[in-house]
């Protein structure tokens, strides 16, 4: 599976959005490639609504999310605070 490196500005930022129903409900840390059908991983998403729905679209595909790692109600790193986030998340494209 191809990423794109992590946002140094504004550039193809809508296409890390998560959405359900057209509204965003997760950001992901970069503009991950999904394979036509299969599984997918993201290493992490930051929760911005309603993360439970079926199926959520990410860039242009149908995703049902499986499992996560790790889920952090505020995280701080070198990219600064923020949350929450949910890492290692793991899923299928439906």
């Amino acid at each position: 599976m191809e990423t794109v490196n992590r946002f140094t500005g504004t550039e193809r930022f809508h296409d890390a959005m998560i959405r359900s129903h057209g509204q965003v409900v997760g950001k992901t840390d970069r503009i991950y490639e999904l394979p036509d059908a299969g599984q997918f991983y993201f290493e992490e998403i930051e929760v911005k609504g309603d993360i439970s729905a079926e199926p959520l679209d990410y860039c242009g595909k149908k995703i049902q999310i499986q499992s996560i790692d790790i889920a952090a109600a505020f995280f701080v790193d070198e990219r600064g605070s923020r949350g929450p986030i949910w890492k290692g998340v793991r899923g299928v494209i439906l």
